[in-house]
């Protein structure tokens, strides 16, 4: 990603050298929502009582989302906002964000708080012993407030079924969007991740498991974004990034 396309505004509320935490926020036309996941996002981190950073990464939106970001006041947590110059991609926009993190813990979740910043905290208490956590809708304990449609449940399970089957990841839900990591851990990987959409998940796991990370699945509470952007017409395409994903770590192997 050439530096060119990434221009950076900063609104920092504390001056923190290193913050303990570094939350990611992935953002492409979030305006209805952003606002929202960053009081929210901040209200979990001042419970934790330590230094903090939220990077909200504007994907090329074309809405009022960076304008909305830059308006939004934290609790004495530090917020910053990289607007990509055109929309790359969820997988892009969280490795433009891991790029810049300064904090010793590093996370990331979705804009539409498909799961609630809260669950955060669990994933945080697994990094002692671990190098990255992972959130699951489909161990024991976690809860779906609201599920998918059953074409899109289906779809999901298909999708687990490949990456367990073909590409050898033990996970049972790669994709829910709430991830924690040790900040070397996080920057390894991300400095090499190549997938910028939907799929970027596979490759950061698959990468961990050659790195020898360990790795915990932890339960989360998940209701379906109703606006979710990942459409089943978009399945040959995931595929084939499954494909290249496995040639690309196959390769550097």
């Amino acid at each position: 990603m050439a530096n060119q396309d990434i221009s950076i505004t900063t609104r920092e509320k504390v001056a923190l050298s290193v913050p303990t935490y570094s939350i990611v926020i992935p953002a492409y036309n979030e305006a209805k929502t952003i606002e929202r996941a960053i009081r929210e996002t901040s209200k979990t981190l001042h419970a934790l009582e330590a230094s903090s950073e939220i990077i909200v990464v504007d994907d090329g939106s074309t809405d009022e989302t960076s304008t909305i970001v830059a308006n939004t006041v934290t609790q004495n947590t530090t917020l910053r906002c990289i607007k990509l110059t055109k929309n790359q991609g969820k997988g892009a926009a969280i490795k433009a964000g891991v790029a810049i993190a300064k904090g010793t813990y590093i996370a990331f979740l979705d804009a539409d708080l498909a799961t609630h910043p809260r669950e955060l905290v669990h994933g945080f208490s697994l990094l002692p012993t671990h190098d990255i956590a992972i959130g699951s809708r489909r161990v024991p304990q976690a809860t779906i407030q609201k599920p998918q449609t059953r074409l899109r449940s289906l779809a999901g399970q298909c999708f687990n079924f490949i990456v367990r089957a073909w590409l050898k990841l033990p996970y049972r839900d790669t994709q829910c969007g709430c991830k924690v990591f040790r900040s070397e851990a996080a920057h390894a990987l991300f400095s090499q991740l190549t997938t910028t959409g939907w799929t970027f998940d596979v490759e950061l796991l698959l990468r961990a498991q050659q790195k020898h990370y360990r790795i915990a699945e932890f339960p989360v509470g998940w209701i379906n974004g109703s606006e979710s952007r990942v459409r089943l017409t978009h399945w040959w395409q995931i595929v084939k990034d499954l494909y290249r994903t496995k040639r690309t770590i196959t390769h550097d192997s």
